[in-house]
């Protein structure tokens, strides 16, 4: 195979873990809990693992859609059942 068609399969493989890695760094850096030792580690592991290290991290910072929570935007609207009789308007 020719050198530049190498290059081009090395670029469509890394494009997405630079996409990835240019995200979350400033998550990483932000991030209120850890020291700069800590920071410097987690910015480590996720520049130096492809892939792996950014799953890892945001794993561990539980910020994103790593962290299972629904950021579909919209308000949310609480509901109550009113009890257990679920009829009626609750006595309004």
């Amino acid at each position: 195979m020719s050198g530049n068609l190498w290059l081009w399969l090395s670029f469509i493989a890394l494009a997405p873990v630079l996409i990835f890695n240019a995200l979350a760094t400033p998550e990483i850096r932000d991030y209120p809990l850890f020291s700069s030792r800590q920071k410097i580690f987690w910015l480590l592991v996720l520049w130096l693992v492809p892939y792996a290290g950014f799953l890892l991290a945001h794993k561990k910072l539980g910020l994103g859609w790593g962290s299972g929570k629904n950021t579909s935007g919209g308000d949310t609207i609480n509901v109550t059942d009113c009890g257990s009789s679920g009829g009626g308007d609750c006595g309004h």
